[in-house]
Protein backbone atom coordinates (compact mmCIF):
# COMPACT_ATOMS: atom_id res chain seq x y z
CA UNK A 1 0.00 0.00 0.00
CA UNK A 2 1.55 3.82 -1.10
CA UNK A 3 0.75 6.53 -0.15
CA UNK A 4 -0.05 9.46 -2.29
CA UNK A 5 -0.94 13.24 -1.66
CA UNK A 6 -2.28 15.39 -4.02
CA UNK A 7 -3.33 19.25 -3.85
CA UNK A 8 -6.53 20.78 -4.52
CA UNK A 9 -7.83 21.94 -6.66
CA UNK A 10 -5.03 22.00 -9.21
CA UNK A 11 -4.34 17.91 -8.54
CA UNK A 12 -0.24 18.69 -8.13
CA UNK A 13 1.56 15.66 -7.00
CA UNK A 14 3.07 16.70 -3.11
CA UNK A 15 5.86 14.33 -2.54
CA UNK A 16 6.19 12.87 1.23
CA UNK A 17 9.54 11.80 2.93
CA UNK A 18 10.55 8.15 2.28
CA UNK A 19 8.39 5.54 3.78
CA UNK A 20 9.63 1.83 4.24
CA UNK A 21 7.92 -0.68 2.28
CA UNK A 22 4.53 -2.03 3.52
CA UNK A 23 0.96 -1.27 3.72
CA UNK A 24 0.50 2.15 4.64
CA UNK A 25 -3.45 3.89 5.88
CA UNK A 26 -4.11 7.29 5.94
CA UNK A 27 -4.64 7.99 9.36
CA UNK A 28 -5.53 12.05 9.12
CA UNK A 29 -5.65 14.49 6.98
CA UNK A 30 -5.91 18.09 8.77
CA UNK A 31 -4.67 21.31 7.07
CA UNK A 32 -1.03 21.11 6.38
CA UNK A 33 -0.42 17.83 8.73
CA UNK A 34 -0.95 14.55 7.30
CA UNK A 35 -0.41 11.33 9.69
CA UNK A 36 -0.21 7.51 8.62
CA UNK A 37 0.09 4.57 9.79
CA UNK A 38 3.05 1.42 8.37
CA UNK A 39 2.61 -1.99 8.96
CA UNK A 40 5.30 -4.76 7.90
CA UNK A 41 7.92 -6.89 9.20
CA UNK A 42 9.95 -4.27 10.87
CA UNK A 43 7.29 -2.00 11.61
CA UNK A 44 3.77 -3.13 13.84
CA UNK A 45 1.09 -0.77 12.68
CA UNK A 46 2.74 2.71 14.21
CA UNK A 47 1.62 6.05 13.29
CA UNK A 48 3.93 8.73 11.88
CA UNK A 49 2.94 12.51 11.12
CA UNK A 50 3.74 15.06 8.81
CA UNK A 51 3.67 18.72 8.24
CA UNK A 52 3.12 19.37 4.98
CA UNK A 53 5.61 22.29 3.22
CA UNK A 54 3.75 24.80 1.49
CA UNK A 55 5.94 23.52 -2.02
CA UNK A 56 9.18 22.47 -2.52
CA UNK A 57 10.69 19.38 -1.52
CA UNK A 58 10.25 17.07 1.69
CA UNK A 59 11.65 19.08 4.47
CA UNK A 60 12.99 16.48 7.13
CA UNK A 61 11.29 13.54 8.35
CA UNK A 62 8.09 11.92 9.50
CA UNK A 63 7.41 12.28 13.38
CA UNK A 64 6.81 8.96 14.97
CA UNK A 65 4.13 9.54 16.96
CA UNK A 66 2.91 5.73 18.53
CA UNK A 67 5.25 3.95 20.06
CA UNK A 68 5.59 -0.08 20.94
CA UNK A 69 7.26 -2.06 23.69
CA UNK A 70 9.97 -4.28 22.02
CA UNK A 71 10.92 -5.54 25.16
CA UNK A 72 14.69 -5.55 23.59
CA UNK A 73 13.74 -7.02 20.20
CA UNK A 74 15.93 -5.47 17.33
CA UNK A 75 13.06 -4.60 14.96
CA UNK A 76 15.60 -3.70 12.46
CA UNK A 77 16.99 -6.55 11.71
CA UNK A 78 13.36 -8.54 10.87
CA UNK A 79 13.85 -9.42 6.97
CA UNK A 80 11.52 -7.85 4.33
CA UNK A 81 9.66 -10.15 1.89
CA UNK A 82 10.19 -10.40 -2.12
CA UNK A 83 7.31 -10.29 -4.04
CA UNK A 84 7.52 -13.42 -6.41
CA UNK A 85 5.45 -14.55 -9.41
CA UNK A 86 5.41 -18.30 -10.75
CA UNK A 87 3.21 -20.26 -13.62
CA UNK A 88 0.21 -21.82 -12.50
CA UNK A 89 0.64 -25.30 -14.11
CA UNK A 90 -2.99 -25.69 -14.72
CA UNK A 91 -3.09 -23.09 -17.31
CA UNK A 92 -0.46 -20.67 -17.37
CA UNK A 93 -1.70 -18.38 -14.74
CA UNK A 94 0.72 -15.91 -13.06
CA UNK A 95 0.02 -16.82 -9.19
CA UNK A 96 1.68 -13.48 -7.12
CA UNK A 97 3.39 -14.30 -3.85
CA UNK A 98 5.46 -13.34 -0.56
CA UNK A 99 8.82 -14.70 -0.36
CA UNK A 100 10.15 -14.53 2.98
CA UNK A 101 14.15 -15.82 3.56
CA UNK A 102 15.58 -15.88 7.15
CA UNK A 103 18.04 -13.10 7.91
CA UNK A 104 21.10 -13.55 6.53
CA UNK A 105 20.26 -16.35 4.32
CA UNK A 106 22.04 -16.89 0.31
CA UNK A 107 19.49 -17.50 -2.36
CA UNK A 108 20.40 -20.15 -4.55
CA UNK A 109 22.75 -20.00 -6.84
CA UNK A 110 23.74 -22.82 -9.17
CA UNK A 111 23.96 -24.45 -6.69
CA UNK A 112 21.06 -25.38 -4.52
CA UNK A 113 20.72 -23.99 -0.81
CA UNK A 114 17.91 -26.28 0.30
CA UNK A 115 16.20 -25.26 3.66
CA UNK A 116 13.04 -26.36 5.12
CA UNK A 117 10.45 -23.97 4.05
CA UNK A 118 6.69 -23.45 4.95
CA UNK A 119 3.52 -22.66 2.46
CA UNK A 120 0.54 -20.39 4.52
CA UNK A 121 -2.28 -20.42 2.58
CA UNK A 122 -4.44 -17.39 3.34
CA UNK A 123 -8.24 -17.57 4.35
CA UNK A 124 -11.50 -16.50 2.63
CA UNK A 125 -11.24 -17.89 0.38
CA UNK A 126 -11.37 -14.54 -0.99
CA UNK A 127 -8.38 -13.04 0.74
CA UNK A 128 -4.97 -11.69 0.21
CA UNK A 129 -2.01 -11.85 1.68
CA UNK A 130 -0.13 -8.36 2.03
CA UNK A 131 3.78 -7.43 3.36
CA UNK A 132 2.27 -6.77 6.99
CA UNK A 133 3.52 -7.09 10.74
CA UNK A 134 3.80 -11.03 11.86
CA UNK A 135 5.06 -12.49 14.71
CA UNK A 136 4.26 -16.15 14.27
CA UNK A 137 6.04 -15.04 11.32
CA UNK A 138 8.93 -13.58 12.68
CA UNK A 139 9.45 -16.18 14.61
CA UNK A 140 9.19 -19.09 11.85
CA UNK A 141 12.01 -17.08 10.30
CA UNK A 142 14.22 -16.76 13.33
CA UNK A 143 14.11 -20.47 13.75
CA UNK A 144 15.71 -21.15 10.14
CA UNK A 145 12.23 -21.14 8.43
CA UNK A 146 11.65 -20.11 5.26
CA UNK A 147 8.15 -18.88 4.22
CA UNK A 148 6.07 -18.48 0.75
CA UNK A 149 2.71 -16.77 0.84
CA UNK A 150 0.74 -17.84 -2.55
CA UNK A 151 -2.19 -15.18 -3.18
CA UNK A 152 -3.75 -18.29 -5.19
CA UNK A 153 -6.31 -17.93 -7.94
CA UNK A 154 -9.85 -16.63 -5.83
CA UNK A 155 -7.83 -13.87 -4.04
CA UNK A 156 -8.49 -10.70 -3.36
CA UNK A 157 -6.59 -7.30 -5.64
CA UNK A 158 -6.21 -8.70 -8.04
CA UNK A 159 -9.37 -7.87 -10.46
CA UNK A 160 -12.88 -9.76 -10.82
CA UNK A 161 -11.84 -11.91 -13.41
CA UNK A 162 -8.70 -13.20 -11.11
CA UNK A 163 -10.99 -13.10 -8.14
CA UNK A 164 -13.87 -15.52 -9.76
CA UNK A 165 -11.29 -18.18 -11.22
CA UNK A 166 -11.77 -20.36 -8.27
CA UNK A 167 -15.91 -20.41 -8.14
CA UNK A 168 -17.72 -23.33 -7.73
CA UNK A 169 -16.21 -26.60 -9.96
CA UNK A 170 -13.10 -24.72 -10.19
CA UNK A 171 -12.25 -24.64 -6.44
CA UNK A 172 -9.63 -27.34 -7.31
CA UNK A 173 -7.41 -25.15 -9.29
CA UNK A 174 -6.91 -22.87 -6.65
CA UNK A 175 -5.64 -25.99 -4.49
CA UNK A 176 -3.42 -26.68 -8.01
CA UNK A 177 -2.02 -23.15 -7.23
CA UNK A 178 -1.10 -23.56 -4.24
CA UNK A 179 0.86 -27.04 -4.61
CA UNK A 180 2.61 -25.63 -7.56
CA UNK A 181 3.99 -22.84 -4.95
CA UNK A 182 5.84 -25.76 -3.25
CA UNK A 183 7.03 -26.97 -6.88
CA UNK A 184 8.11 -23.36 -7.36
CA UNK A 185 10.58 -23.79 -4.02
CA UNK A 186 11.78 -27.24 -5.16
CA UNK A 187 12.44 -25.85 -8.69
CA UNK A 188 14.45 -22.96 -7.44
CA UNK A 189 16.68 -24.50 -5.42
CA UNK A 190 14.77 -23.00 -1.97
CA UNK A 191 13.77 -26.13 -0.91
CA UNK A 192 13.19 -29.94 -1.65
CA UNK A 193 10.44 -32.28 -0.95
CA UNK A 194 10.44 -33.65 2.86
CA UNK A 195 12.01 -30.04 4.00
CA UNK A 196 8.49 -28.52 3.06
CA UNK A 197 5.10 -28.26 5.28
CA UNK A 198 1.40 -26.33 4.66
CA UNK A 199 -0.34 -24.14 7.31
CA UNK A 200 -3.20 -22.03 7.67
CA UNK A 201 -5.99 -20.91 9.48
CA UNK A 202 -10.13 -20.92 8.48
CA UNK A 203 -9.81 -21.33 5.04
CA UNK A 204 -6.05 -21.46 5.12
CA UNK A 205 -6.58 -24.75 7.14
CA UNK A 206 -8.69 -26.09 4.43
CA UNK A 207 -6.13 -25.44 1.51
CA UNK A 208 -3.57 -26.78 3.67
CA UNK A 209 -5.54 -30.07 4.35
CA UNK A 210 -6.29 -29.63 0.33
CA UNK A 211 -2.81 -29.77 -1.18
CA UNK A 212 -1.41 -32.49 0.66
CA UNK A 213 -4.28 -34.76 -0.71
CA UNK A 214 -3.67 -33.06 -3.93
CA UNK A 215 -0.12 -33.98 -3.45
Amino acid sequence: GVLHLYRLPTFERVELPAIEPGVVSLASLRGDRIAWTLSNARTPGLCYSYDVPASGTPVGKAAQVTFTDTQGIDLAAFPLPELVRYKASKDGLEIPALLWLPAGYAKPGIAANPIPFVVNYHGGPEGQFRPTWSATTQFLLSQGFGIIQPNVRGSLGYGRAFHMKDDYKNRWDSVSDGVDAADWLAHNGYSTPGKMATYGGSYGGYMSVACLVED
